[in-house]
């Protein structure tokens, strides 16, 4: 009978061991590191149904022109662009007009009169200033002129010896009009840096890329005829 109460105290021994033992090595299996996951391979699987987008098509690129000026007169791009010709170069003239700082001036603004600003005038000799005139244009009419300068230095340096003295004289730039002739090149087989290399007759003359202008418009279909217009069988 101890013998009996000894196996069965042994085998319920044995029984726990081997309980705890199994429960460590589920522990140990859940803990242990998984293998990377390979996003790179990873892919997203579409819904039933549902079709992906297309991608716009990406839009051409803008073609590129070229042209050359700008010449002083239309007869000097006229020879260039029969130049141009005869390397199968066709090219359009085109004239461009600006305003252009041709100097400044230094002045008084316009007075209430003409015997007013005559006055003025000879305060300013007094002063010791004579290279003064009276204005007689139309937005500067009565105004006093003290004197036109090529370089704006200038024309700063003399307003300060002015106002050293009282006079409140101003400063502004004048302007002229200026015409300048391009050739556009149209576009072809050839190469735009032995364009650059070309002696065109005239200092300056550059060969700029440009944007292509846009093609024109196909002109619109014509109305259709008003039934009420048509003639009378």
């Amino acid at each position: 009978m101890k013998w009996f109460f000894a196996a069965l105290v042994l085998a319920n021994i044995g029984l726990w061991m081997w309980a705890q033992w199994y429960k460590n090595a589920d522990m140990d299996e859940s803990l242990a590191p998984r293998p990377p996951i390979a996003a790179d391979r990873m892919r997203l699987l579409s819904e039933p149904g549902v079709r992906p987008r297309p991608r716009p098509p990406r839009p051409p690129a803008a073609a590129l022109c070229h042209r050359i000026g700008p010449f002083a007169a239309a007869q000097s791009a006229g020879v260039a662009s029969a130049r141009l010709a005869e390397s199968q170069i066709g090219s359009d003239l085109r004239e461009e007009r600006r305003e252009l700082v041709s100097g400044y001036r230094v002045f008084l603004p316009p007075f209430p009169s003409k015997a007013a600003a005559e006055r003025r005038r000879q305060e300013l000799t007094h002063l010791g200033f004579k290279d003064h005139a009276l204005i007689q244009e139309d937005k500067m009419r009565n105004a006093i002129s003290l004197g036109l300068f090529s370089v704006e230095a200038n024309a700063r340096a003399h307003v300060k010896r002015l106002v050293a003295k009282g006079v409140k004289a101003k400063l502004e730039p004048t302007y002229k009009a200026s015409t300048s002739y391009w050739l556009e090149i149209k576009p072809g087989d050839f190469a735009p840096e032995k364009l650059r290399q070309q002696n065109w007759g005239q200092a300056g003359i550059e060969v700029r890329e440009t944007a292509c202008p846009a093609p024109p418009l196909p002109d619109a279909p014509p109305a259709p005829a008003d039934k009420a217009d048509a003639p009378a069988p």
